[in-house]
């Protein structure tokens, strides 16, 4: 007979932080949303296969993720003589170590050891910013024959994965506004964006793969019609208010997408009994 594994996946998660709703009655604060994104759709196998008709290994994954950070009127509290000059880096920080207590007292994952960029310029780091939005996503579509494995059909042996990753981050400071009180108004907008992707179908080191033929895929979830991976970040600073004020806007962008298929050093393939072709397609639009 035929064996058929599929692994379907698909995950949006939006963050928002809103101060401008609260209007020039907002007292002086950041907003900071913050998300640690990770998605993953997995087709394998952890022990030896024979199948006598086809096989294959099916992982579609999508993975969509949004932060927005949306200062209010008022705006950050400006510098002062103790002001750090990675006060920025420092908040986010400390978000992500309330955010990793919290997964912890949940019994769920925590935030993980990806890296936050830091909050910077060729000038150096930013201390302080009224809207902070940092979007941290990973996502991966994996099917493969592992590391030393054996899997043998009789017809087809196809491994495909498909993944379409989006993640979006905003730092929005345009609600800041001028004005004629005393107070410090602070329209930064910070804006981080950090993405891996992996879309991967392989046969593992090692491992003894046979079959009639064999088809490697690594190509893109379509998502509504949607085939095309976007990354960005966008940071968008406000007036300054009061007697002191700072505005500017940062927005940095890290991404690693990668799309293979593969057949690992030291794998055995013997193809017999069928048509004997060997296919190996990636995709990747961004």
């Amino acid at each position: 007979g035929d064996l058929g594994l599929v692994a379907e996946h698909r995950g949006e998660t939006v963050t928002l932080a809103d101060g401008s709703a609260s209007g020039a009655r907002a007292g002086i604060g950041i907003a900071l949303a913050l998300n640690v994104v990770n998605d993953s759709t997995t087709a394998t196998t952890r022990r030896d296969l024979t199948v006598g008709g086809n096989a294959e290994f099916v992982a579609h994954n999508a993975s969509a993720s949004d932060a927005q950070a949306k200062a209010s009127a008022a705006g950050a509290e400006g510098e002062t003589g103790g002001t750090p000059s990675d006060g920025v880096d420092q908040q986010v920080g400390s978000q992500r170590s309330l955010a990793d207590s919290k997964a912890s007292e949940s019994g769920t994952t925590g935030t993980g050891t990806s890296t936050t960029p830091k909050a910077e310029t060729s000038q150096g780091g930013i201390s302080v910013a009224a809207a902070i939005g940092v979007n941290i996503s990973s996502s991966k579509a994996q099917a493969y024959i592992p590391d030393n494995g054996r899997v043998t059909a009789g017809g087809v042996l196809r491994l495909s994965a498909s993944n379409n990753t989006d993640a979006t981050t905003k730092g929005d400071g345009s609600a800041t506004t001028t004005g004629t009180g005393t107070g410090i108004g602070v329209g930064v907008g910070v804006a981080l964006t950090v993405v891996h992707s992996v879309n991967e179908a392989s046969i593992g080191d090692h491992a003894q793969v046979a079959a009639g033929s064999l088809a490697l895929e690594a190509g893109m979830t379509d998502v509504h019609g949607d085939k095309v991976q976007n990354f960005s970040a966008e940071a968008v600073s406000g007036a300054s208010g009061g007697n002191i004020g700072v505005a500017g806007s940062v927005a940095i962008n890290v991404a690693d997408a990668k799309s293979r298929a593969e057949i690992k050093s030291g794998a055995t393939v013997t193809l017999s009994g069928g048509s004997g072709d060997v296919s190996l397609a990636t995709e990747s639009t961004t």
